[in-house]
Parts: C-alpha cells; structure tokens; sequence
C-alpha cells in the first residue's frame, strides 16, 4: 500500500481542505502497522501468513479469514473430543469348554480309571466333590472338582478308553452340579450370581447346560453363562 501523502484536519469535518502530512502523523501511521509502503502486523514473524498479507491486494481481508482459520482449527478442552465414545456396558459373553492337551492323557487305559481321573483332578489343584458321579458303565465320565478354599468349581469330562477330554469351561464357576448323565450327554446346572451376590449364596436362579461327546470333541448345546462378576447374572 502506498503512504498516503495528505490528510484531512480533524477539526474541519466536511470540509475539502487538505494538508501535507505531519511528523506526529507519520507516527500514527508508523504505530499503527503502515511502514515502508506496506502493512505490517504488529508482534507477526515473516512468515507465510504475513507474506500472503503484503501480497493481497485486501490485506485487513486475508488477515481476517487467516483469524478465522486459525479459530476454527482450536477447541476448548472442556468440550468433547471427536472419536472418542462412551464405553458400552460388559455384555454377558458365553465359554467354551477346555480342551486337554495330549500330555494331559492317559497313554493307555489305566487300571482303575476313578483312581487315574482323581490324580488328574488333584494335579489342577481340585478335589472330586462326589466321585459316585463318575460312572464306569458310560463312555463319556464326570467328575465334578472343587477348589479348596474358594467358590471355585468345573466339570471334568473322560472318556472310558482311558482320555481325559477337559473341563466344561475355560473359566471356573461358583456352584456347578450335575443334572443329569446320558452315555455321550451331561447336564450341568449353574447357580446364577447377581452382582451384589455373597460367593455362598447366588440368588439369581440356575441354567442347565448340555454337553455331548461327539466322538471327536466337547460340544455344548445351550449357551453356557458368562463368568464376568459384573454382569447381570453370571456363573462367576
């Protein structure tokens, strides 16, 4: 921009007359950002925002849309943030039962398969709540073990020719009993926990669940319950 080289008094609004410029108004001029035939902005480093201003021909413009570039790019830290979201609440998930490993199986049949089926029971830490449950006339055997110390139980599943197939969860259970024994099905039943339950006393009610032996593998048939102590009703 051009330095202007007259001005208009003040005092005489209205009025065409005009007068050479004075040093007081090459002060204002000077203080207010006109130096050297451009406009500066006071406190601004050269930088690109300050080029694109000397290079406008509208340069109080380009430094009002430079303002409202730089507004729209900030946030209050009060204020939400894009992306993020209120976590959902735990949603009851179902188990699968637990496979035994090959070392976890008898090489051969074992003489006295309750005996054998105890040890295994005792080498993860169980003790057989009731060893009658394991019955040596059906192919597919129970044995239904508890933690010492805890409100912890699981269901051991064999089979006759000497395998131990694994438990019906991955995850413990509070209270678990048998239901009912076929020759390649059990019934497990579960007492249900509300969240605010003590471990010895659920008031959430039961769900049976059916395992079958398919002669290759463990398969439930109903849905077995979470073990999340948060959920609405969980096996614990």
């Amino acid at each position: 921009m051009i330095r202007p080289n007259t001005a208009t008094d003040s005092d005489a609004i209205g009025s065409p007359a005009r007068r050479p410029l004075r040093d007081s108004d090459s002060a204002y001029f000077e203080r207010e950002g006109y130096r050297d035939g451009e406009y500066r902005v006071k406190g601004m480093q050269d930088s690109s925002r300050q080029r694109a201003l000397r290079s406008s021909p509208f340069p109080l413009l380009a430094l009002g849309l430079t303002v409202v570039v730089a507004l729209a790019g900030c946030g209050t830290s009060s204020g939400p943030k894009s992306g993020n979201t209120v976590p959902a609440a735990a949603i009851p998930t179902t188990d699968q039962p637990s496979t035994a490993t090959t070392s976890t199986r008898a090489i051969a049949t074992p003489a006295d398969p309750l005996a054998w089926a105890t040890s295994v029971l005792n080498s993860q830490g169980y003790t057989p709540v009731n060893t009658d449950q394991y019955s040596t006339s059906r192919p597919l055997r129970i044995l239904v073990g508890k933690k010492a110390g805890a409100a912890n139980m699981r269901v051991f599943f064999f089979i006759g020719d000497g395998r131990w197939l694994g438990t019906d969860t991955t995850t413990p259970s509070g209270q678990a009993t048998v239901a009912h024994q076929g020759d390649n099905t059990v019934q497990v039943t579960y007492s249900l926990y509300r969240p605010g339950d003590a471990d010895s006393n659920p008031t959430g009610g039961t769900k049976t669940v059916t395992f079958k032996w398919n002669g290759t593998k463990l398969i439930p048939l109903d849905a077995i319950p979470s073990a999340d102590p948060k959920a609405v009703l969980s096996r614990r």
